[in-house]
């Protein structure tokens, strides 16, 4: 799924420009967050984080020559309990309903509010 397909999916319980936005926002906001060093957990999602990784030495596949690798940060994500048991076969709920229904505490998106 790419991110125009995303929108589409997102457009099918949102109408098309707020689906649109809703990405884009929430694209953005985690973006921003990595870059400043932040962690970003959605509970019963998963997680994003960056992670750093020292200078090593590696080789030319090509050539055999030994080259040094800079140093480098990439974004990691790791699923969270309730996405793996879903990809892992427990059954998804109707469309009409969210398939991460786990609301942190202090939510006002929890059944019964």
């Amino acid at each position: 799924m790419n991110k125009a397909q995303l929108i589409e999916a997102v457009a099918k319980r949102l109408p098309p420009e707020q689906a649109a936005l809703a990405v884009e926002c929430t694209l953005d906001a985690i973006v921003r967050a990595l870059v400043a060093g932040e962690r970003v957990a959605v509970t019963g999602f998963g997680s994003f984080e960056v992670r750093s990784y020292d200078e090593r030495r590696a080789r030319n596949p090509q050539t055999g020559e030994a080259i040094l690798v800079p140093p480098t940060k990439r974004a990691r994500f790791n699923a969270g309990a309730n996405l793996t048991e879903l990809i892992n076969g427990k059954k998804l709920p109707p469309l009409t309903e969210s398939a991460i229904t786990k609301a942190p505490k202090g939510s006002k998106t929890k059944k019964g509010n």
